[in-house]
């Protein structure tokens, strides 16, 4: 009997859990990722799943050549 309950306890705990996301995925971006575009965008606008902490964030832009052309700041939209 005590092995019953501990199958129906454990397959009701199956049965509600819900997977937990860790990390902001990256949602869409303009210009939209793996694009090329004909001259320089005034700016580079990337959406995530979730909000982002800064002190752990961040990012570059890299020309073709593999130089980076951002100006290294960044703005958070709420």
């Amino acid at each position: 009997m005590r092995n019953l309950h501990l199958a129906l306890l454990l397959l009701t705990m199956l049965g509600c859990s819900t997977a937990a996301q860790a990390h902001a995925r990256l949602d869409h971006a303009s210009p939209a990722v793996g694009s090329t575009v004909a001259g320089s965008p005034a700016a580079v606008t990337l959406y995530f799943t979730e909000r982002l902490e800064p002190r752990f964030s961040g990012g570059e832009v890299r020309g073709p050549g593999g130089a980076r052309v951002d100006h290294g700041s960044s703005v958070s939209a709420t």
